[in-house]
């Protein structure tokens, strides 16, 4: 498998995320990832968090299911699940079978508790891609919807761009209507990631 000490063996053309958020703030993520392999390999290693440290120090925990892992025409790949530390770790490939060339890879999970909660805003502070890949992404790309019916008039929105705890913002962006569409304007390093944050809270009637 392409672990990350061996993933520059691929380039991840583009990773793109569909974020659908629920009235119970739950919310369900469905990654595409599209890979192209420089030389044969069984396949790629996805990391996701499920806990984490916020700024003041208090430990999140969100409880992630995986729901299916699919190819781009919708056939099930072969994977397998492992939680370590602070980590999910899907194994996606059959170690049977090598794949080369180009491969897409569609995971779709379910994260509950995901959500922040203030005093006059909820949101959505969410890593995209991670900050794992030892390989480059030339692409990286999220669309975020909220299922409710209420509108929101004033989303508040922007994404990060770059090395864990980074500031910069070389991310295009627009919001409305309840959705928000982000999309990072350069390739991403390894070890770089895209980091996006919108405002949830619907203006009532």
């Amino acid at each position: 498998f392409a672990s990350p000490a061996l993933a520059q063996h691929f380039t991840i053309t583009h990773f793109h995320s569909d974020i659908a958020i629920d009235k119970d703030s739950s919310f369900i993520v469905r990654e595409t990832i599209e890979v192209k392999f420089h030389r044969p390999r069984h396949g790629i290693y996805r990391e996701i968090p499920f806990k984490y440290r916020d700024e003041f120090g208090k430990t999140i925990i969100t409880p992630t299911t995986i729901l299916s892992v699919k190819d781009g025409s919708g056939n099930s790949w072969k994977y397998q699940i492992k939680k370590d530390g602070s980590l999910i770790y899907i194994r996606i490939g059959d170690p049977r079978r090598f794949v080369s060339g180009n491969q897409t890879y569609v995971i779709t999970y379910k994260v509950e508790n995901g959500i922040l909660f203030f005093s006059d805003h909820d949101e959505l502070y969410w890593n995209v891609t991670g900050n794992y890949w030892k390989a480059d992404i030339v692409k990286a790309s999220a669309e975020v919807s909220l299922t409710i019916k209420e509108k929101s008039k004033n989303l508040w929105a922007t994404g990060f761009t770059g090395a864990f705890g980074s500031k910069a913002s070389e991310c295009d962006y627009e919001v409305g209507d309840n959705r928000g569409k982000f999309i990072s304007e350069r390739s991403l390093a390894p070890g770089e990631g895209l980091t996006i944050w919108l405002n949830l809270r619907p203006e009532q009637d």
